[in-house]
């Protein structure tokens, strides 16, 4: 029997992986007590892939909560710290001219099969500590650079604590997600000589798939 904890999904997501995945259950540990109109609505949708499909989504990466990015100085390559033996693969440490970070963001929806054109947006949303505007970054999704797709760069919080980063992919068949397991990969080409001994990390990776209520059509 396998169980899914969904530890990596918004609840939308969750139980249409946990059906491509062939699993047994889900383990609803997320969901606020008592329950409100937002979980009794996606608890009715758990049993219907259908409605599931083409909904709305947010695809997050396990990461460790409220991480203190000056503790990753010196984290050996590849160390995770699991959550109920589940790895986290965030945060990771970024160093110019060392090693990217390499992340893996699994999507259960199909961005260029059916149901395509109902799409609204597909987005890309990356959350970097200590990031300064004269940083050089490298983004790349399966194997494909971003630095062409279109890039919103907004704080993170009120107090400064990093930068949300924002590519839109939806415009592009080459920058589009792929359904199932996608490879992101993220590196620090370059950054100010006075900025160095501050460490740079990336901290939140997810991906949004909104859909619209009807078709796209030309005017």
């Amino acid at each position: 029997m396998r169980l899914c904890p969904g530890a990596y999904l918004t609840p939308r997501p969750r139980p249409l992986c946990c059906v491509d995945d062939s699993c047994d259950g889900l383990m609803t540990w997320f969901a606020r007590w008592p329950h409100g109109d937002v979980e009794r609505a996606w608890l009715g949708q758990i049993g219907d892939p259908d409605l599931l499909m083409e909904s709305s989504k947010a695809y997050r990466v396990l990461a460790e909560p409220l991480a203190d990015p000056a503790r990753l100085q010196g984290l050996p390559e590849g160390d995770d710290i699991g959550v109920a033996g589940y790895p986290l693969q965030l945060p990771r440490s970024l160093t110019c001219g060392g090693a990217p970070a390499t992340v893996e963001l699994i999507l259960a929806d199909d961005v260029s099969g059916a149901g395509a054109d109902r799409l609204l947006s597909v987005r890309l949303d990356l959350v970097v500590s200590n990031l300064c505007q004269a940083d050089e970054l490298s983004v790349e999704l399966n194997g494909c650079s971003l630095a062409e797709a279109p890039l919103q760069r907004t704080y993170e919080v009120a107090t400064y604590s990093g930068q949300r980063l924002s590519f839109e992919l939806l415009h592009s068949a080459t920058t589009r997600p792929s359904l199932g397991s996608n490879t992101l990969v993220v590196a620090l080409l370059a950054r100010p000589p006075t900025m160095a001994d501050r460490g740079v990390a990336l901290m939140s990776v997810e991906c949004r798939v909104d859909y619209g209520d009807h078709f796209a059509s030309k005017l």
